[in-house]
């Protein structure tokens, strides 16, 4: 909890700086349940500082739950009007 308002406090401030932070802690279960969708979700809003954890996470993943997580990225920056992001990973089975 205190990383998530620490995370959405740092965006107003500088875009993408707290949400690294909150991708790891569901990409390990800190605090939370593992949850890889938010973790990629949270990876793909740090801009190019979460390219590295998104293509760890993606390798446990399914297509499906990339996809939720893009789309789930996509609409957190239209609600924000802002830009941040992408370079999406696909699965290659």
């Amino acid at each position: 909890m205190w990383q998530k308002k620490a995370a959405f406090a740092k965006f107003s401030e500088s875009p993408g700086v707290g949400f690294y932070p909150l991708a790891k802690y569901y990409e390990k279960g800190i605090g939370t349940d593992i949850d890889l969708v938010k973790a990629y979700k949270y990876y793909d809003l740090s801009g190019t500082a979460g390219a590295e954890g998104k293509q760890r996470v993606a390798k446990k993943m399914t297509q499906e739950q990339i996809d939720e997580a893009i789309r789930q990225s996509q609409a957190w920056q239209e609600e924000h009007n802002i830009q941040v992001g992408g370079g999406f990973i696909r699965r290659v089975d």
